[in-house]
């Protein structure tokens, strides 16, 4: 019998459950590491060490529209740290697209008003890092109408960067 997940097999914490779980009920089990959106990311020139913690934007439903990416982009920015967000995948049929992330921040800044995602925002649209990528840095409001091809997406909001981090991206822009 095998789990065989995308990426990384440990870095969502479902799946070191799905392990402990396995591991606590005798089963004989193995893990196979791979790379993941966590590594895949140094594509975009930002230095993997200045990234804090990640977040995933995830679809309202009713009753429930969670603020915590936003709060976690403030606490990063607030400690120069990039910012890592997962989109959210619905039943492995419905994926977030970066313009529908987009549009949730915004709709969330305009609730918290801490002026901290607004469509000047500069950001970086990711999607297929590590098979056929498209990587697009822009302002959050010219990402909002891009069109990154298929999923899975990704968005990091970059705080402030380093010279070198600003040479990698003007020469890929």
């Amino acid at each position: 019998m095998a789990v065989l997940v995308p990426g990384d097999p440990l870095v969502a914490t479902t799946h070191s459950s799905v392990l402990l779980e396995a591991r606590k009920s005798g089963l004989e089990t193995r893990v196979i590491h791979s790379s993941s959106i966590i590594s895949a990311i140094a594509e975009t020139g930002l230095q993997i060490y200045k990234f804090g913690r990640v977040a995933t934007v995830v679809y309202p439903e009713k009753n429930f529209f969670p603020h915590t990416p936003y709060l976690i982009l403030k606490q990063n920015l607030s400690i120069s740290a990039h910012t890592l967000l997962l989109l959210d995948v619905k039943d492995r049929e419905r994926y977030m697209t970066v313009p529908e992330a987009i549009d949730l921040l915004l709709e969330i800044e305009s609730k918290e008003k801490a002026g901290i995602f607004t469509p000047e925002t500069n950001c970086i649209g990711l999607a297929r890092l590590g098979s056929n990528p498209a990587i697009k840095y822009a302002p959050a409001s010219e990402l909002r109408r891009a069109d990154l091809g298929p999923p899975p997406h990704s968005l990091i909001v970059p705080a402030a960067l380093h010279f070198a981090e600003e040479e990698y991206i003007r020469v890929n822009r």
